[in-house]
C-alpha cells in the first residue's frame, strides 16, 4: 500500500496557495493549525473539550488576509508605478459577526479600511465604531428616509457616500445635501460563476448608463455631489479573463463619466469578485479561480493606469477573501451504515449476473458486465412485488453484486499497469460510476443548513478533511448526513487532485479505498468523486470531520432547521506574541449528539 503524508496533503487539499500557509498534518496523523510560530493539534484541541463540534476561529487568519491584499497591491503599485490611491472596505454582508468586525476594525485602523453596507441594522451596528480618522463608508442597497437619517448621524465619523440605483433614490438625496453620492452603474459585462445573474444589464443591482444619463439631466445636483463609481460584477468570479472585461468596461465608464462634467468622481469600486480558492488547483471545479491574487492586483493597476489624470482612488471590496478563511467547522462523526442495503452474512443468491462478474477478465469485460446489471436492476425493481421474500431477494441480489464487483476489482486491479487504467479511466463509464458512488453513510453531528448553507443555496463546495488518522489510508467512500429530517442535510462532494512528485510506484490497486476498494484518486488528474474518503471509527474512537473555510457568509445565512442553530465557538488568537484559545458558547453542545 502506498500512503503518506505527501499524498494525504494532496487528496485532502492542503497544498493550496492559501492552506499551505496555515494546515499540516503531524507526526501523529491529526490536522495542526500552524499560526505565527505556534502549532495547534485541532484533535487534541476538540476532543480535550469534549464537544460534537464547533467552529473555531482563528482571529490572527483575518489580519494575515488584509496585510496580504494591501501588500500585494502596494507592490503592483510599485512595479506599475501607479499614482491612483488604494483604499480598502470591507462588505459586512460577508459575514457581520461581532468578533470578525472588532478584528477587522482594530487591525484595519493602519490602513484606514474602510466598510461598505446595505441595510439599517448594519449601519446600527457599524454606528458603534468610533473613527480616530473618519473612515470610507459606502452605503447601497434600497434607501429610505429614516435609512438616510441615521447615516446623517454618522456623518462626522465617517466619509460617506451613498449609492444611488433609481430616481427614487436621487429625489430622496436630494434633501441631504451633506452626503456624497455614488453612482451604481450595470455593467453589460456578465460572469460565469454561481452568482453570474447578479452581473451585467439585467442584474438586480445598479441603474443603466442610459437612466443614468436621464435623471442626471433632472437633477444637476449630481455633477457636484458624485464622487463614487461602484459597479457589481458578481460574487467569486473564477476567470481573469472575465475580470478583464468587468474592469475594462468600468474604466470605460469612469472616463466617460468624467467627461461630461462630473470632475468630483475620485473613487472607482470594482465591487466583489475576487475568488477565494476553495479547492487547491485551478482546473475548472467552479469554486477556485484561475488566477492568485497578486494577478488580480496587477490586473486592476494596468487597467486604471489612465486615470492617474484624475487623481483616482481604487476602492478593494473583497470580503470573502478577508474572512472565508477565519473559521473551520468541526463535527463529530456518531454514527456509519451502509449507503444501500448490506446483509447480515454473505450469500450466494445464485443468479447468472453473478458468474458474469466473476468471469469477467479485463475493465471492459467488467464494465459491459455492470452495465447489464444497471439494466437488470431497474427491470427487476419495477417488476418486483412488495412481498417482503421479493424485497430481500432483490436486496440480497444488490448487495451480492456490490461484494463480487469489489472483489474483481481487486483482483484486476492488482495484476494491471497503472498507465492502462489511467487510459480506461479518462472517459465515463458504468466502472467510473461505480468506482466514484460511495458504499457508506456517515452521520455527522452537524446541520447543512445551519453550518454550511450555501451547500444549499448555491451548491458551494467545502473541502472536507479529518482531524485524525490522516497517515492511514482511507478505508472508505462515504456521504455525509446531518441530523435534520430533510433530504437536503447531505453532503459528498470531494475534488480529487493529487500531484505526484513522490517517487513510489504505483499500480492501480494503490488507487483504492482500503474496504470498499472505492476510487481515491488518479495521479495528475482531477476527478470529482461523490463521497469523502474517510475511515471507519473504531468502537470507543472519537473521529471528527473538518469543514474548511466556512468563514464567509456561513454565519449569516444559518438557518435554524430542526432547531439546530448554534455551536460552540474556539477562539484563536496571538495577542502581545502569546497564543490565546477561549472555549464560548459551550452550552449549545447539548443541541447535539455526542
Amino acid at each position: 500500500m502506498v500512503w503518506g503524508k505527501e499524498i494525504a496533503r494532496n487528496l485532502y487539499g492542503l497544498t493550496g496557495d492559501m492552506r499551505i500557509q496555515y494546515l499540516d498534518i503531524s507526526d501523529e496523523g491529526h490536522l495542526i493549525l500552524k499560526i505565527g510560530n505556534h502549532e495547534i493539534d485541532l484533535y487534541e484541541l476538540i476532543t480535550k473539550n469534549d464537544l460534537p463540534g464547533a467552529h473555531i476561529r482563528i482571529l490572527p487568519l483575518i489580519r494575515k488576509m488584509m496585510v496580504q491584499v494591501v501588500e500585494v497591491f502596494i507592490r503592483a503599485m510599485k512595479k506599475h508605478n501607479s499614482k491612483l490611491g488604494f483604499i480598502p472596505i470591507y462588505p459586512l454582508k460577508s459575514n457581520s459577526s461581532k468578533i470578525v468586525i472588532d478584528t477587522i476594525w482594530s487591525h484595519g485602523e493602519k490602513y484606514n479600511w474602510g466598510f461598505n453596507i446595505g441595510t439599517i441594522p448594519e449601519a446600527e451596528l457599524i454606528s458603534n465604531y468610533s473613527n480616530k480618522k473618519p473612515r470610507l463608508l459606502v452605503v447601497d442597497g434600497v434607501k429610505d428616509k429614516a435609512f438616510i437619517e441615521k447615516l446623517i448621524d454618522m456623518k462626522n465619523n465617517w466619509e460617506i457616500i451613498v449609492d444611488i440605483e433609481s430616481e427614487r433614490d436621487v429625489e430622496i438625496l436630494k434633501e441631504y445635501p451633506e452626503l456624497k453620492i455614488g453612482i451604481r452603474i450595470k455593467l453589460l459585462s456578465t460572469t460565469r460563476s454561481p452568482w453570474s445573474k447578479s452581473s451585467g444589464l439585467y442584474s438586480k443591482f445598479g441603474i443603466s448608463l442610459i437612466d443614468f444619463e436621464n435623471i442626471i439631466d433632472k437633477y444637476e445636483y449630481l455633477y457636484d455631489r458624485s464622487v463614487l463609481l461602484h459597479v457589481h460584477a458578481g460574487s467569486q468570479i473564477p476567470s481573469l479573463e472575465d475580470l478583464d472585461k468587468i474592469i475594462g468596461e468600468t474604466v470605460s465608464i469612469y472616463t466617460y463619466l468624467r467627461k461630461i462634467g462630473l470632475d468630483n468622481l475620485t473613487y472607482i469600486d470594482f465591487g466583489g469578485g475576487l475568488a477565494y480558492p476553495y479547492t487547491h488547483f485551478k482546473k475548472g471545479s467552479g469554486f477556485s479561480p484561475d488566477y492568485t491574487l497578486e494577478e488580480y492586483a496587477e490586473l486592476i493597476v494596468e487597467k486604471t493606469m489612465g486615470l492617474e489624470k484624475f487623481d483616482a482612488k481604487i476602492v478593494f471590496e473583497g470580503g470573502r477573501y478577508i474572512v472565508a478563511p477565519h473559521r473551520i467547522t468541526v463535527s463529530k462523526v456518531i454514527d456509519v451504515r451502509p449507503y444501500g442495503a448490506r446483509p447480515r452474512i454473505y450469500e450466494d443468491v445464485g443468479y447468472g449476473i453473478i458468474d458474469e462478474i466473476r468471469k469477467a477478465g479485463n475493465l471492459k469485460e467488467l464494465n459491459n458486465v455492470l452495465r447489464k446489471i444497471r439494466e437488470v436492476i431497474t427491470r427487476l425493481t419495477s417488476r418486483t412485488e412488495a412481498s417482503k421474500e421479493n424485497r430481500i431477494l432483490l436486496e440480497k441480489l444488490i448487495t451480492s453484486i456490490e461484494y463480487e464487483v469489489s472483489k474483481k476489482i481487486e483482483e484486476l486491479f492488482s495484476r494491471m499497469r497503472l498507465d492502462e487504467f489511467i487510459e480506461y479511466i479518462k472517459y465515463p463509464s458504468p466502472l467510473l460510476e461505480y468506482l466514484i458512488t460511495p458504499s457508506m453513510r456517515v452521520f455527522v453531528s452537524f446541520s447543512v443548513f445551519n453550518h454550511i448553507p450555501d451547500k444549499i443555496v448555491v451548491d458551494q463546495y467545502f473541502q472536507v478533511v479529518p482531524l485524525s488518522r490522516l497517515l492511514k489510508k482511507p478505508e472508505i467512500l462515504a456521504i455525509l448526513s446531518d441530523l435534520t429530517c430533510d433530504s437536503m442535510g447531505e453532503y459528498g462532494d470531494f475534488y480529487s487532485y493529487v500531484e505526484k512528485p513522490f517517487k513510489e510506484k504505483l499500480i492501480p490497486l494503490d488507487l483504492l479505498t482500503s474496504t470498499d476498494k472505492k476510487l481515491l484518486y488518479v495521479p495528475n488528474m482531477l476527478v470529482k468523486l461523490n463521497g469523502i474518503p474517510l475511515h471507519i471509527p473504531r468502537k470507543g474512537e472519537k473521529y471528527y470531520l473538518a469543514f474548511l473555510e466556512t468563514g464567509a457568509y456561513q454565519d449569516m445565512l444559518g438557518m435554524n432547521h430542526n432547531m439546530l442553530s448554534g455551536y460552540p465557538e474556539i477562539l484563536i488568537d496571538i495577542i502581545d506574541g502569546q497564543l490565546k484559545i477561549k472555549v464560548v458558547n459551550k452550552s449549545y453542545a447539548s443541541k447535539y449528539p455526542v
